[in-house]
């Protein structure tokens, strides 16, 4: 693939980690209004780190659609990335934890993850962009 590709696919991924996030913002509205984990939010929350496993292992391809890139951009690049990865991973786990104890400062840490995930993401498109 060329290096052209690469920008397309961290706006798809974007695009993609959009959806997810909705999930997670109405996850993230049911314990707030619940206090505790009901079935409806457990299932939600399984979704929602299955799509995240999937993502993961979508972006883990960027690594080799960024072979092209220059040297500095791409330093930079996989530098986010693997930020990006290990986001995602404590995202998961802090779902994970929400299913058992939805805790006002676990809600609070599932919120800022997903902000700093969508803030990696374009991130990374606007290096892409970048000369």
């Amino acid at each position: 693939m060329a290096e052209t590709d690469l920008p397309n696919y961290v706006r798809q991924l974007r695009s993609v980690f959009g959806s997810i996030g909705k999930r997670i913002e109405e996850l993230i509205m049911l314990l707030n209004e619940i206090h505790d984990a009901d079935q409806h939010t457990q299932a939600l929350a399984d979704q929602i780190n299955q799509y995240l496993t999937k993502l993961e292992k979508s972006i883990k391809k960027e690594k080799v659609l960024a072979k092209n890139v220059p040297l500095k951009k791409r330093t930079s690049f996989l530098e986010h990335m693997h930020q990006e990865l290990i986001l995602i991973r404590d995202l998961e786990a802090y779902i994970t934890l929400s299913k058992r104890k939805p805790k006002p400062e676990v809600i609070l840490k599932i919120n800022n993850l997903y902000l700093s995930i969508r803030k990696e993401l374009d991130t990374q498109e606007n290096l892409l962009k970048a000369a």
